[in-house]
């Protein structure tokens, strides 16, 4: 994570005239590849700041602490993003993008394996924890958009939605026998946001896989209009900028449109944690904003497992004979991943 990371496309684009990650390949031609693709397609930012964070407004539909009666709390608008990303799951564009990047990583690596992860649930929505909590930004002991576990199941639906959806296209794509799926979720089991036992919102917390947005400030840090991105937020992200940057745009319109100055120092966001170096100035928030609900470091050894796993699977399965179909990874010994042979892992994103 850093003001030096660089974004690449997976496939190029012409309205995008960036090397595409997948070209990388040519030169060494990997016996593996990994790739993690779809949130952001689908449209998971944007779900997450209208279910969750709600930095597009920091007042909240109608302010923070308005008698319960009175009070819009958001619950419409979360759902239109809920349905929005289902309908982008289920739409043609994500299948063909998905399908568009798989064809690329074999037209330059063709001896590849590819191994897909998916997407791991970011809630246990079987507990009471969360049914009187809000992760709601800017409003301190708020009650706007409370984490019901109604809420909580409808955004996990939603991965395991996309998740179906990356399976489907991966097992009807003509080359199947060179991909994988790999089932991330189970490793992730006791390691959500909303777990028995937690009280909710809890930073820095290491039994918690994600990363909530939580930052440190030694002392008074005031943001508004004049220090965040401002104006049209999806440009940003269509123009490849980090979605950190989208999530501080969709800041700096709230309090351009409120006139409000907001003292990151004063929120209960503001939690210091090991090796954490402050944030002294605006120009340092987009990099915790960018690691919202992205696996902590804990976290991606969950990744890790479950690509071995899926490897080790894949690798007996392989090995068998009444599986010759199946085309060997060649200097590999299980459940180890090779190391003799060059491997290589593709994000749509830069790695934090």
């Amino acid at each position: 994570m850093g003001g030096n990371s660089r974004r690449y496309d997976l496939v190029a684009h012409a309205d995008k005239p960036k090397e595409p990650q997948s070209s990388f390949l040519k030169d060494v031609n990997p016996d593996l590849v990994t790739m993690s693709i779809g949130g952001n397609d689908v449209g998971f930012v944007d779900l997450l700041d209208r279910c969750v964070y709600r930095f597009k407004d920091v007042k909240g539909c109608a302010g923070c602490n308005l008698p319960r009666l009175f009070k819009d709390d958001c619950s419409g608008d979360c759902q239109e993003a809920i349905d929005g990303v289902r309908a982008k799951i289920n739409g043609p564009e994500f299948s063909q993008g998905l399908t568009s990047a798989i064809k690329s990583v074999f037209a330059n690596a063709p001896r590849t394996h590819l191994f897909v992860t998916g997407y791991p649930a970011f809630w246990n929505h079987d507990t009471d924890a969360c049914d009187k909590v809000s992760f709601k930004f800017g409003c301190i002991n708020n009650s706007v958009l409370p984490l019901i576990k109604s809420r909580r199941k409808a955004m996990n639906d939603l991965t395991d939605a996309l998740n179906g959806k990356i399976r489907q296209i991966i097992n009807s794509y003509p080359t199947s026998a060179s991909l994988t799926f790999v089932d991330t979720n189970p490793f992730f089991n006791g390691h959500r946001f909303c777990e028995q036992g937690v009280s909710e919102p809890s930073y820095r917390n290491k039994n918690i896989w994600f990363y909530p947005f939580e930052y440190w400030t030694g002392s008074t840090l005031n943001v508004d209009a004049g220090n965040l991105p401002t104006g049209d937020c999806d440009k940003i992200s269509n123009d490849g900028g980090d979605f950190g940057a989208v999530f501080g745009c969709y800041l700096g319109n709230a309090l351009k449109t409120d006139g409000t100055t907001l003292d990151l120092h004063n929120q209960t966001n503001n939690v210091q944690g090991d090796g954490d170096v402050a944030i002294t100035s605006s120009d340092g928030l987009p990099d915790f904003l960018a690691r919202i609900f992205h696996p902590t470091k804990a976290g991606m050894g969950g990744y890790r497992d479950g690509i071995v796993s899926a490897y080790s699977a894949y690798h007996a399965q392989a090995a068998t004979p009444t599986s010759t179909s199946i085309p060997k990874l060649q200097n590999s010994t299980p459940p180890s991943i090779p190391t003799s042979t060059p491997t290589s892992t593709l994000t749509s994103k830069p790695a934090r």
